[in-house]
């Protein structure tokens, strides 16, 4: 597996982004740095940002921080990491995590930063894109994420075997400020 930004990996955050727009039924626009920031790469993070109609259609930006994994031959996602700072509370910023369809639901999913402890997480829901896990990216994850090396994302095939993505955290810290509003 490599890391890559394939082009469907809008779908996969961008749904979930939309529904904490839809859900926070707000008109917030992304700080002005993140929305230049577009496209911009922090070592290994890259920042993301799209457009968002709220319910008086009125258009704003929504950015976020991504890494995505695609297998070797197959070219199918395996992982998509993003970040981001959710309108309906800007200051607490959430991770979405989408593995492939077929996975081992009950199983869960794991995240750990380099030798930490491992955090569970359960999935939320299955999409066409894939099958969908967050967490909240505040505390002691959050000092974890700016002073580790790598996050280890685990979780299970669907014949029960546990499979691990490696994560770097080399630029996380600076693509984070990058959204912060």
């Amino acid at each position: 597996m490599r890391a890559g930004h394939g082009h469907y990996y809008l779908r996969v955050f961008g749904t979930s982004i939309a529904m904490l727009v839809v859900a926070a039924s707000l008109s917030w626009g992304a700080p002005a740095a993140a929305a230049a920031a577009n496209g911009k790469k922090f070592k290994d993070w890259q920042v993301r940002c799209e457009t968002y109609e709220d319910k008086e259609k009125k258009r704003f930006d929504q950015c976020h921080i991504f890494q995505a994994w695609h297998h070797k031959t197959q070219k199918v996602l395996i992982l998509h990491l993003a970040i981001a700072y959710p309108p309906a509370n800007p200051t607490r910023a959430v991770a979405v995590m989408t593995m492939p369809l077929g996975i081992y639901l009950p199983a869960g999913a794991k995240v750990r930063v380099d030798e930490g402890i491992s955090r569970d997480l359960t999935f939320e829901r299955c999409e066409a894109v894939g099958c969908k896990a967050g967490f909240p990216v505040q505390g002691a994850i959050l000092k974890e994420f700016r002073e580790g090396l790598n996050a280890y994302v685990t979780f299970s095939d669907m014949r029960r075997k546990a499979l691990t993505i490696k994560a770097s955290l080399r630029g996380f810290s600076a693509a984070l400020k990058a959204l912060k509003p």
